[in-house]
């Protein structure tokens, strides 16, 4: 009997999907690559990388294989995003704007800075 991830179900030759690769259909004929942001063991599912780390390439195997975020850097799994500025002065920087023009302003002007940042 052919595992769920066998791209060979009902083809006389069972196999489990190879590390690095990505089987979501039964009687696949052909791999997928592993998604971005995640290593794909060996006959399992994908799984995200751990937090602060990310996976930039499509054929990451284990959790190890996912690198580690840079100092300054969000980690979002697939990518790493950094603006220049150090955790402690975009925490004091965020706890300002919040006090001093409300959470949903705040809220709008990281929403256009993330996606500004995501543009490029």
């Amino acid at each position: 009997m052919c595992i769920r991830d066998s791209p060979y179900t009902g083809q006389g030759a069972c196999h489990k999907c190879p590390a690095g690769k990505n089987c979501p259909t039964p009687g696949m004929s052909d791999y997928n690559p592993c998604p971005l942001g995640y290593y794909c063991m060996e006959g399992v599912d994908p799984e995200p990388c751990p937090a602060g780390t990310y996976g930039p390439t499509d054929d990451t195997e284990t959790a190890g294989d996912c690198y580690p975020c840079d100092p300054g850097k969000f980690c979002t799994g697939k990518y790493k995003v950094g603006i220049g500025f150090t955790n402690s002065l975009l925490v004091f920087i965020s706890l300002f704007l919040v006090i001093t023009m409300g959470m949903s302003t705040y809220l709008r002007i990281l929403l256009n800075v993330w996606e500004t940042i995501c543009k490029h």
